[in-house]
């Protein structure tokens, strides 16, 4: 799936505001893009070290963070917003003890996707 076009500049790159974006793990409709880190100023500056060298170089090495935006993209539904995680703390959620949380953030992604249903 190519990343949603609010989230790339004009040549598909990834922005200084959302990086990698991908499925969540075992999940069909719930997505998650990397955010631009707020609390931790050495990921900050990898951060903008890693958008620069892309831009100089033209190209799409992933801008990781610890920091998502949860989402569904519901195609002719638009996208829908699930979630934020601040930093640090995202990579937390791929644990057992949120299991719950995520199996929620499936759910409200598949009724979007398949219905349009907004919770």
């Amino acid at each position: 799936m190519q990343s949603p076009e609010w989230k790339n500049d004009p040549a598909g790159r990834q922005t200084t505001v959302f990086g990698r974006d991908v499925a969540n793990m075992g999940s069909r409709y719930a997505r998650h893009a990397h955010m631009v880190p707020v609390n931790d100023a050495d990921k900050l500056a990898l951060w903008k070290k890693t958008w620069a060298k892309n831009r100089k170089h033209n190209s799409n090495q992933h801008q990781l963070s610890d920091r998502y935006l949860i989402y569904a993209d519901g195609g002719r539904y638009g996208y829908l917003i699930i979630d934020i995680i601040n930093d640090p703390g995202a990579h937390k959620v791929w644990t057992a003890k949120f299991t719950a949380v995520r199996d929620m953030w499936e759910e409200i992604a598949s009724d979007f996707v398949c219905l349009g249903k907004i919770p």
